[in-house]
Parts: structure tokens; C-alpha cells; sequence
């Protein structure tokens, strides 16, 4: 019959296999959720580049209200004036 200390011995084997497991899976979460933040930081610099980009040109002043959220492209504020109707090309 195993000893009562054998038996817990066995059992802080396993528990340190165990803990040394799980933090092998929390280093590479860890990161993963690096190179996740990585990504979105270098997309949201490329979004401010491209929006400032458009601003210097002036023509995309309607793209960058909407990119930025400044404003919505189909909203009545910004398409206020005449409506346009559609036309077939087709002479349909």
C-alpha cells in the first residue's frame, strides 16, 4: 500500500506538469495578443496617414469626414442640394 506521502508527492508531480503547461499556453496567448495589438496599431496609423493624405488634397474632404466619422456619406446634411435619379444608360 503506497504511503500517504507517496501519494502526495505523485500528486505535486502532476500539479506542477499541469501548472507548467498552462503557462506555456498563457506565453503564447500573451503573444499572440502582442502581435494582435501590433496589427492594429500599424492599421490605425495607416488610416490616420491615409486620412490626412486626403485632407492635403482638399478633393477628399467628403471621404475623410466620413472615415474619420465626422460625418455619414448618406446623410441629408451632406446630400442636401438636388437628389439625383437614377438613369439607365441603357436607354431601358
Amino acid at each position: 500500500m503506497p504511503s500517504v506521502i507517496g501519494l502526495l508527492e505523485q500528486r505535486e508531480a502532476r500539479a506542477r506538469e499541469e501548472l507548467e503547461s498552462w503557462r506555456e499556453v498563457l506565453s503564447q496567448t500573451q503573444e499572440e495578443v502582442a502581435a494582435a495589438t501590433e496589427r492594429a496599431e500599424r492599421a490605425r496609423v495607416a488610416r490616420e496617414k491615409l486620412v490626412q493624405a486626403l485632407a492635403e488634397e482638399g478633393a477628399g474632404c467628403v471621404f475623410v469626414a466620413a472615415l474619420t466619422g465626422e460625418a455619414d456619406p448618406f446623410s441629408e446634411r451632406l446630400s442636401a442640394g438636388e437628389r439625383h435619379e437614377f438613369e439607365s444608360w441603357r436607354g431601358v
